[in-house]
């Protein structure tokens, strides 16, 4: 692989890169528990990146890269559509995973010229086209076009936290994934089984209040995870609906000698 960095400016960085993947298949992926071999090829792929970093101010930084990952073959988990049985990986052929991920970060108390707090803000954002590129017939339907499995178009990681001089801390965050496929053949309806069928959408929200004690050398933290208790499936595989977790209160305390 090749890359490079080049200053625009003082302030801009121009960025990017081309790679050549290759990855023979693992062992414990091309032999089954049962011993059978899965004739798995080595996966190829071409992948190029183009991208902008900057900090526009001492409080702002701002990062946007296009990619695109060209494989001429890519292992993939297998599906029942495939004549599998729901678990495995199987040589999946041509496909492309092209689109451009985001990252902001903002350092609001800087932005607000606070002494007593720090107050930082941070959000990526990435979209992905992943689908096959080349004809590909599975239940003597072409594939070609359809996404694959197990690729959201759009996931959103954004955080927010909140520290004081005083000890007080908070951070909130905040994860979305979009709608998924659970096979090659991108079934809308599920199974009876439950290993085929859409993964909606979901967002998950997290907490954390904590307050150190400077005097004791010690740190009391409340976490919440889930904390709207969203009730939204995170996985088809390998034996069906695998539910996300629930909502998740801990209490702890740290004390360092």
């Amino acid at each position: 692989g090749v890359g490079f960095n080049f200053k625009l400016t003082q302030m801009v960085t121009l960025f990017g890169g081309v790679h050549k993947g290759f990855a023979p298949p693992r062992t414990k992926d091309a032999i089954t528990s049962t011993g059978d071999a899965l004739d798995l090829e080595a996966e190829k792929s071409w992948n190029f990146e183009l991208g902008l970093r900057s900090s526009l101010s001492p409080w702002l930084f701002v990062e946007a890269t296009g990619f695109l990952m060209d494989f001429s073959n890519q292992i993939i988990p297998v599906a029942e559509s495939a004549g599998g049985v729901g678990f495995g990986v199987v040589n999946a052929g041509a496909t492309r995973h092209q689109g451009i991920e985001t990252a902001i970060m903002v350092d609001i108390s800087q932005l607000m010229s606070s002494q007593k707090w720090s107050i930082l803000y941070d959000v990526n954002l990435t979209y992905v086209d992943a689908y096959y590129s080349e004809d590909r017939f599975v239940s003597d339907i072409n594939i070609n076009g359809n996404r694959t499995p197990y690729a959201p178009e759009w996931l959103l990681n954004s955080s927010m936290s909140i520290e004081s001089n005083s000890g007080f801390g908070a951070r909130l965050t905040a994860k979305y994934v979009g709608a998924q496929f659970g096979d090659e053949l991108n079934t809308v309806e599920p199974s009876m089984d439950g290993t085929i069928g859409e993964i909606p959408s979901y967002l998950v929200m997290d907490a954390v209040l904590s307050y150190k004690v400077a005097n004791w050398n010690s740190a009391f933290n409340l976490s919440v995870k889930n904390v709207t208790d969203e009730r939204y499936i995170s996985t088809r595989r390998p034996q069906g609906i695998r539910v996300g977790l629930a909502r998740l209160v801990t209490a702890g305390f740290e004390f360092n000698f």
